[in-house]
């Protein structure tokens, strides 16, 4: 077995740990040196000439048919990307933006964001010592604006929880923690994030809504508080805590 090929295999592990088509394209793009040799111009002529007698020849039909459509599609998106980033470098935006952390956004998202990090840094001071916990898909400009992290065990929750023993893992972290109130993103929101971020999210609030309970919404946050209290080692049962909005 080459080089080429036991990186692969090695490789391979990255993504049946993370296994989203979004990360295939990292293990096809090792596949470019297995198909290097195919792209030579003496041998591709004598592919064609042949062609009739190759029609069920399974490695040219996996190359054409799998791995060289793959390569393009999964790397089209970061082109794309890429390509955006760019043009927005060497031509002035089309519309209205503001700079936010060195970023120039949107000025309607930038200043939703404003928004929702000033709240955070006032809900924070007000309940210090791990009494908020916040759950966004905005999770590295809003600890860059307020300086504040959850000491969770993932700092973006959504990416780095991968596994179902993360989320688990994740979910008793937050109840151990016993914050007095927990942030999300308000659904639907500029700030929410894309789909799978939102359901994401929507997972979380259903597994911690035995000790959690929606009390009401602010102009940037969704605010969960505590409605059970673990109880303590005097014998006394759970408490029931009533709503305290800022």
């Amino acid at each position: 077995m080459g080089a080429s090929e036991t990186l692969t295999l090695l490789w391979f592990a990255y993504y049946v740990r993370a296994p989203h088509f979004w990360n295939f394209w990292t293990f096809l793009f090792l596949y470019g040196f297995l198909v290097a040799d195919y792209l030579d111009p003496r041998l591709l002529s004598v592919f064609w000439r042949r062609l009739p007698r190759l029609s069920y020849a399974w490695r040219p039909l996996i190359l054409a048919l799998v791995i060289l459509p793959g390569i393009l599609l999964t790397n089209v998106g970061a082109i794309d990307a890429v390509g955006r980033g760019v043009s927005r470098l060497v031509a002035p935006p089309r519309h209205a933006s503001h700079i936010v952390s060195d970023v120039q956004l949107p000025e309607e998202f930038a200043r939703s964001l404003l928004r929702k990090a000033a709240l955070l840094e006032a809900l924070h001071r007000r309940h210090p010592d791990d009494g908020v916990v916040y759950f966004t898909a905005n999770s590295y400009m809003l600890p860059l604006l307020t300086g504040f992290y959850s000491r969770l065990p993932f700092q973006d929750t959504f990416f780095e929880t991968i596994t179902t023993h993360d989320f688990e893992r994740l979910v008793s972290w937050t109840i151990a923690m016993s914050p007095e109130m927990i942030l999300f993103d308000i659904p639907g929101s500029t700030l929410a994030g894309y789909r799978e971020q939102q359901r994401f999210f929507e997972r979380l609030r259903t597994a911690l809504s035995a000790s959690y309970a929606a009390t009401h919404t602010t102009e940037s946050w969704e605010v969960w508080e505590r409605t059970v209290r673990a109880a303590s080692g005097d014998g006394h049962g759970p408490v029931r805590k009533g709503s305290s909005k800022p």
